[in-house]
């Protein structure tokens, strides 16, 4: 009997010591990083067969049920297993400001308690990838659970266009036949998918550059497919652009002048997008030359969300959706416009949506948290190798996901992958810029 019971105990041993030496290298808490960065991208109900404009704001009692558990977890994780230096780190100002920006609009909403049931889901999101930064040891981690998350979308993106093609590729006979046999993955819609895809892409870029080409590489071949097949020009055009704007000033030693050139390309993509249709010179020369020409009716959109927030510029209409309250769904349908705004789920345009849930205030806040502050934490990023090229990727994500957000929206929208990858973006430039960051030894 007693030989038989000492390998028991043996083997219990053995796991006891496997777990602490995993705790104590912080393998479990890459594990749980990973866990929690691939479900926020990937959501709860990953596969979904018809388009609907509201899935963002809707409810959803899995959705619930899984931003609750993803509470408790994140709760758990940063009490035990984060780094609190960098938890204390990512508790900036500017985000605070924001968050307290969602709160107070959400008192301004026809369902103060629906608003603020979304705007605590939000708020879990923030905290969950705030969680998921502070967790990794190490630099190598790090890249683990960047990659992990990357391959698990792409796998199950894939997996939905081999497997269930009528859920994983847009078809005819539902909304927007035009984006008949376009590649949306596990994703609602391809303006979705599309820029998922592209921040995954800039992952793939940063393994290769870390040295990791087998992983770095097929994350980016098959993220780079992924956005062809999704029909995005524009979003395509977004990640030359982005790579260049990134890359060039690193490679020719002027990366101080990166948030110079940020803010020149933004202010040109203002002019170019909403300045078409606030700028009435600007607006009849674009007419007089190309009388059609509407960003796919998205000007109509916005001409609309515009002037109603001037009808409210220092409140807004609350959290939620402007588009889905009585004054829009109520209203008669506009026969002479290209959209039936009683069916738009937004503007399609980020900026005008803030507007629209908390005018000039709540616009000046957002603007401060994901344009200014990232730039700031950029140009004070330590010129170390690893530093460096975390800051990139993490550059690269904001400045597409703020650049996409003139013609689509997903601020504040806690189920939208998008809004979770700019939040990693942002705060993972403000962790670049704090510590010394290294390849297998812990940050400093």
């Amino acid at each position: 009997m007693t030989s038989t019971a000492k390998p028991r105990r043996t083997d219990r041993q053995i796991l006891l010591e496997l777990t602490r030496g995993a705790w104590r290298d912080g393998t479990l808490a890459t594990m749980v990083a990973c866990l929690m960065l691939a479900v926020a991208l990937i959501g709860f109900r990953p596969i979904v067969v018809d388009y609907d404009p509201d899935y963002l704001t809707q409810g959803d009692p899995l959705n619930q049920m899984g931003w609750g558990a993803m509470l408790v977890l994140s709760v758990v994780a940063g009490l035990l297993m984060a780094d609190a230096r960098r938890l204390y780190a990512l508790v900036s100002p500017s985000w605070l400001l924001l968050i307290a920006m969602v709160l107070l609009s959400v008192m301004r909403t026809p369902d103060p308690m629906a608003a603020f049931r979304g705007a605590v889901f939000t708020i879990i999101g923030i905290g969950t990838v705030m969680v998921v930064l502070s967790l990794p040891r190490t630099q190598a981690q790090m890249a683990s659970v960047l990659a992990f998350a990357a391959l698990a979308l792409l796998i199950l993106s894939y997996f939905a266009v081999f497997a269930f093609p009528q859920s994983g590729v847009h078809q005819t006979g539902y909304f927007e036949d035009q984006h008949a046999g376009l590649w949306r993955g596990i994703y609602p819609h391809k303006n979705v998918a599309g820029p998922v895809a592209a921040c995954t892409l800039f992952v793939g870029l940063y393994l290769l550059r870390l040295g990791r080409p087998a992983i770095g590489g097929l994350i980016f071949v098959l993220a780079a497919i992924f956005v062809l097949k999704t029909g995005s020009k524009t979003t395509l055009g977004l990640i030359g652009i982005t790579v260049f704007m990134v890359l060039l000033p690193t490679w020719t030693g002027f990366r101080r002048f990166l948030p110079a050139i940020f803010f020149v390309a933004v202010a040109v993509l203002t002019v170019a997008t909403l300045g078409i249709v606030f700028i009435e010179p600007l607006k009849h020369w674009v007419n007089s030359i190309a009388p059609t020409f509407s960003y796919t009716g998205r000007t109509t959109l916005w001409d609309f969300g515009g002037r109603m927030a001037m009808e409210r510029p220092w409140t807004g209409y609350g959290y939620g959706n402007f588009w889905q309250t009585p004054l829009v769904l109520e209203a008669e349908p506009h026969f002479d416009e290209r959209w039936d705004f009683r069916r738009i789920g937004d503007s399609h345009s980020g900026y005008i949506d803030v507007l629209l849930m908390g005018g000039f205030p709540a616009l000046a806040v957002t603007l401060l948290a994901i344009w200014i502050a990232p730039m700031a934490d950029y140009v004070r990023v330590p010129q170390l190798k690893q530093n460096i090229l975390f800051a990139d990727v993490m550059m690269m994500i904001v400045i597409f996901t703020v650049m996409n957000a003139f013609l689509e929206t997903f601020f504040f929208n806690r189920a939208d992958p998008v809004w979770i990858y700019l939040l990693l973006g942002s705060f993972g430039l403000r962790i670049a810029s704090r510590f010394t960051l290294h390849e297998n030894g812990a940050p400093r």
